[in-house]
């Protein structure tokens, strides 16, 4: 198993995190919550666990893409076989079905934000790699509104990140979105950090995708969206930056680190 100051690898795709790393964690979950509140977005606690009929569901928007990500979905079962459930690697697919009773408790900002910061998600990634571990953290954010509004929204939120951790070498990436016959915008936030390029958030602007696939009522001019933000990986970016900056200052507390020269 693998083990350092920050975490121990508890098996192929979980760890037990030691309290320096749960430093950078809660530095990053803070500073990101503190964000969304000043936008007035309203936090809700979603499911980790959902059902057939949910994924199904969405299969059925675009069964090419939700059929590739089969191989990831992690499913939960009683000890004597029954099953109960998926364990959700995105937090919106509940979401979706209750929106119209979720838009009941917003407020009257464009776009009305929820966020949810309850839990581990969860992705089978046949993998030991430190950024992709089956049990992670993220901050799920669902956006419905207007299309300026939503997009200047994942703009300032994307630049807000980039500043937040490594913004010399962080990229916002607009990607050609095919899974839904183009008719979505994918925009994400990647670092470039040992030797590759980590995707640390992942925002999807549906336009009527969800909208028209579920039968959700609204208007005509209002669609929604979707950023995914991985507590985890920013976390461990930071614990990265950490031992680069022990060998070259003497750090005497957390600022310090913070703000240490940015030599990744």
């Amino acid at each position: 198993m693998a083990q350092n100051d920050f975490y121990i690898q508890y098996n192929n795709g979980t760890a037990i995190y030691l309290p320096a790393y749960v430093k950078y964690f809660r530095y990053v979950e803070k500073e990101i919550v503190d964000f969304l509140s000043q936008q007035k977005a309203l936090e809700i606690i979603v499911p980790k666990i959902i059902s057939s009929v949910d994924v199904q569901r969405l299969e059925q928007c675009n069964p090419r893409f939700y059929k590739e990500w089969d191989k990831e979905q992690l499913s939960v079962y009683t000890k004597t076989g029954q099953f109960v459930g998926y364990l959700a690697h995105w937090q919106c697919e509940p979401v979706y079905k209750v929106l119209g009773q979720l838009l009941k408790y917003s407020n009257d900002c464009d776009p009305q934000v929820f966020y949810d910061n309850s839990g581990f998600s969860y992705r089978y990634e046949e993998t030991n790699d430190i950024f992709r571990f089956d049990e992670f953290r993220r901050i799920e954010i669902f956006l419905v509104g207007s299309v300026i509004k939503i997009k200047s929204f994942r703009d300032m939120l994307l630049n807000f990140l980039k500043n937040l951790v490594l913004p010399n070498y962080s990229e916002i990436v607009f990607k050609p979105d095919e899974s839904f016959g183009g008719k979505e915008e994918v925009v994400d936030l990647e670092v470039v950090a040992d030797g590759r390029r980590i995707e640390v958030c992942g925002s999807h602007v549906h336009y009527c995708t969800f909208k028209n696939a579920i039968g959700i009522l609204l208007g005509e001019n209002i669609i929604t969206a979707c950023i995914g933000i991985s507590l985890s990986r920013l976390a461990m970016l930071l614990t990265l930056r950490e031992q680069i900056a022990s060998k070259c200052i003497n750090a005497k507390d957390e600022n310090q680190v913070l703000n240490c020269p940015r030599s990744m």
